[in-house]
């Protein structure tokens, strides 16, 4: 049976039970559900059609396979890409895999183990990874909580139910296996876990704006950058604050060290493989000659 595609994130973004066998319906119907789609989808997971279950479909080389309870045991060849979900709008970017071995269970649930490469690999992937996307909403629905006090000041600021808001909360709790707030009818405080949740959450958040933007501008050809060059046996610390001081102070430059004896830091500054080298020896470059 052809099911409709699930768009509700805060489902979406639960932790999956696992299937047995009585979960063999679900899973003709979301293979019936990818064959339907065929044109535009290549594998789609059981919560994509309503059911929470480890169950996903996926052509591979001409044919369907379906796997129960699937999980990625070894994976090598990463690489970038952009990809798009009939549960959600748009394409996003995302790190695939040129293999990947995958442990799961057949319709008959027999454990079976093999080695996927290319296109199948990361089909396999894609509907492993749909939850970290997710998951990286909430946690700023969650800082947005904290940060305005209430719950109906984010879900005005972000255009959306003050119950979905909430919903997407208790779901990373559940996917973290704690409590982050201790709910008191209109009010609420942070548990202690919450408290220290929250305030590295706000680093790992911050990071992951600023490779966005920077990664942005490297694609765009827009950043600026420093190259380096510095002497491989000098140990002082100077040089190391000072760029930490630089780096505090331009944020928005990109440096890179490249270390060398005092010979290969005078090539890489003749060759314009850096653009400075701190060396404590002083060398004359070669008289271009001329013609």
């Amino acid at each position: 049976m052809i099911r409709e595609i699930c768009k509700a994130e805060v489902f979406l973004a639960q932790k999956a039970e696992a299937a047995t066998a009585d979960d063999l319906n679900t899973a003709q119907d979301l293979l019936d559900t990818l064959i339907a789609h065929k044109d535009g989808c290549v594998g789609m997971a059981a919560n994509m059609i309503g059911v929470n279950k480890r169950i996903i479909a996926f052509e591979n080389d001409g044919e369907y396979m379906l796997m129960f309870n699937p999980v990625i045991v070894k994976k090598s060849g990463p690489y970038d890409t952009e990809e798009g979900c009939l549960s959600l709008t748009g394409t996003r970017k995302a790190k695939r895999f040129q293999t990947v071995k995958v442990q799961w269970q057949n319709k008959k649930f027999q454990t079976r183990l093999k080695t996927f490469t290319g296109w199948t690999a990361q089909r396999g992937d894609c509907h492993l990874d749909i939850r970290r996307c997710i998951m990286l909403k909430q946690l700023k629905y969650f800082q947005s909580v904290v940060r305005l006090g209430s719950f109906s000041a984010v879900a005005e600021e972000n255009f959306i139910s003050q119950s979905a808001i909430s919903q997407q909360v208790q779901s990373l709790e559940h996917e973290l296996g704690f409590a982050l707030l201790v709910r008191r009818n209109r009010s609420f405080s942070l548990t202690p876990a919450g408290e220290y949740f929250y305030r590295k959450s706000l680093l790992l958040t911050a990071d992951c704006d600023r490779m966005c933007a920077e990664a942005a501008k490297i694609a765009k050809g827009e950043a600026a950058s420093l190259k380096i060059g510095y002497l491989r046996t000098y140990a002082g610390g100077e040089f190391h604050r000072a760029l930490a001081a630089f780096s505090a102070r331009y944020p928005d430059v990109s440096v890179s060290i490249a270390y060398g004896s005092h010979g290969e830091l005078c090539d890489m500054l003749s060759e314009d493989r850096v653009e400075i080298t701190l060396n404590d020896q002083r060398r004359l470059f070669p008289t271009p000659t001329k013609i």
